[in-house]
């Protein structure tokens, strides 16, 4: 997913009411040339995994919002494509990317334009990408205190899903898989409005 926030976390509970803030609009921003037909909203966690490029969740929030898109699907988070950074103008973006069958994560951040950090970490190709300085919300899992303590010999010193969590914690102040904590939005009543592309 690609998550515009004006503050951390963006907050899952309160809709916009705003005038022209929904989820139409901000496809227009980023698809001004294609036209979408209105696919009925989803859950939070189904509308996350995408599975195709012609369907995109869409969440406007009061402070933020959130496009599920399999377009943000990257082991290279770095080389998430313009169009959803050019309609940022100088805000916030983060990507945000796990895929549980592969033990995978990824993430970036970019603000006022400019990449500050993005990871990709995963046991077959270990951290695959890592540019920037470790945000705090990293720091645990570099310093060993979240070691994967039930498979010896896992080739990372921790689990990237456990870091996912920690990323969406900090993003959108939820949880995917984790144990539901105190302060934490339940996903559950959060929903996307589901938008698919028209093929001509």
């Amino acid at each position: 997913m690609v998550v515009y926030a004006d503050r951390e976390p963006v907050d899952l509970s309160a809709p916009s009411d705003s005038p022209g803030r929904d989820g139409r609009e901000l496809l227009r921003e980023l698809y001004p040339r294609t036209r979408f037909v209105d696919a009925g909203d989803r859950p939070l966690l189904q509308a996350m995994w995408r599975d195709d490029d012609d369907t995109l969740g869409v969440g406007v929030f009061a402070n933020g919002a959130v496009v599920a898109t399999r377009r943000a699907y990257l082991f290279n988070p770095s080389r998430l494509e313009s169009r959803f950074l050019k309609r940022a103008g100088g805000g916030t973006v983060w990507l945000l990317a796990m895929r549980a069958v592969y033990d995978m994560f990824a993430y970036a951040v970019w603000r006022d334009g400019t990449l500050t950090r993005s990871l990709s970490a995963n046991p077959v190709g270990k951290v695959w990408e890592s540019i920037g300085d470790p945000l705090p919300f990293e720091r645990p899992f570099w310093d060993g205190e979240r070691v994967v303590a039930d498979s010896p010999g896992y080739p990372l010193l921790f689990h990237p899903l456990e870091m996912g969590e920690a990323a969406i914690r900090q993003v959108l102040g939820t949880f995917f898989e984790s144990v539901p904590a105190t302060g934490l939005v339940d996903p559950e009543t959060v929903r996307l409005r589901s938008f698919r592309r028209q093929r001509r």
